[in-house]
């Protein structure tokens, strides 16, 4: 996006604002009403003037009326520059112009969690919560945050009622089951990669996040090395090799059913492409290859 796209925020909002001008110039109650009739002896150009005056005061009037949706906007063109600082300055204007607008509580708190103060944002996406309960984004958002503050079992429950009010949604479901796992329940978690693949068919993430819980989880009933490998190999093709844990799930899947050379092959690629895009999961990465390189699966079922 170019960066001076901002900047023609106005543009269409100010071809509404002669459109409604000139429908409200075309209303029967303009037409009655003439400012130079009321005084057939003022000159023209003080005539004019009045115009004018007309034209100004209806241009002030409607720019106060869009100025707050041209704030927000603006906003979400900062946020998807990366401009994150700014962009929380100005959803938090919007939301003191319109203390109800929603979505500006929501957007603001997906913008805290994106510079890391997850419990600024379960305060902020609480508020939005209690002016719309019926809001699917909002439970999701707010159940994200309340994973990063360490509170999955309450991240749970936001997750679970955001798939109650939009049972469709397939990023919700993939969430719920992230925070299902962190409480310790693989096989709800399952069941919801599942549903989330069902709503969206080919999704190379939830691939993968299948495949790792298949071979990474002891339970018998979930523990399942042969489709692991499979939806993993899949899911490494559709991202084409470029995501992380996708490649770790992929490498655990070769480990999981004997393939140790290609375990390792497959490691190797993921440390590489962790330490650019990822660092943060390299050191497992790393003890992971090492398991694989002595010829050891990450576990065995009933184990």
């Amino acid at each position: 996006m170019p960066t001076f796209y901002d900047k023609l925020l106005g543009v269409p909002l100010l071809n509404l604002m002669i459109r409604a001008i000139d429908q409200a110039v075309r209303s029967n109650a303009l037409k009655r009403y003439d400012p130079g009739a009321r005084d057939r002896g003022v000159r023209p150009p003080r005539r004019n003037l009045v115009y004018i005056g007309i034209w100004a005061v209806t241009f002030v009037v409607l720019q106060l009326a869009t100025s707050t949706a041209v704030t927000f906007a603006r906003a979400d063109v900062l946020a998807e520059q990366g401009r994150m600082e700014e962009a929380i300055n100005r959803y938090r204007e919007v939301m003191q112009a319109d203390p109800q607008r929603v979505e500006a509580y929501n957007k603001l708190g997906f913008a805290l969690m994106r510079t890391g103060r997850p419990q600024e944002a379960v305060t902020t996406l609480r508020r939005a919560t209690d002016l719309q309960p019926g809001n699917a984004d909002t439970h999701n958002n707010l159940g994200l945050a309340l994973m990063q503050t360490g509170r999955p079992q309450d991240a749970v429950q936001e997750l679970r009622r955001t798939v109650e009010l939009r049972p469709g949604y397939a990023e919700g479901r993939y969430n719920l089951a992230q925070a299902l796992v962190s409480t310790g329940q693989p096989p709800a978690a399952i069941v919801e990669l599942r549903e989330a693949l069902r709503l969206r068919p080919e999704w190379a993430t939830v691939m993968g996040a299948l495949a790792w819980l298949q071979v990474t989880t002891t339970d018998p009933a979930v523990h399942n090395p042969e489709e692991a490998l499979q939806l993993a190999t899949r899911a490494a093709e559709l991202s084409g090799r470029r995501e992380v844990a996708v490649l770790d799930a992929l490498a655990a899947a070769y480990a999981a059913v004997g393939r140790f050379p290609d375990a390792v092959r497959t490691a190797e690629d993921a440390e590489t492409l962790a330490r650019s895009s990822a660092p943060n999961a390299l050191e497992d990465i790393k003890a992971r290859l090492s398991r694989y390189k002595e010829g050891r699966p990450l576990v065995t079922a009933g184990r």
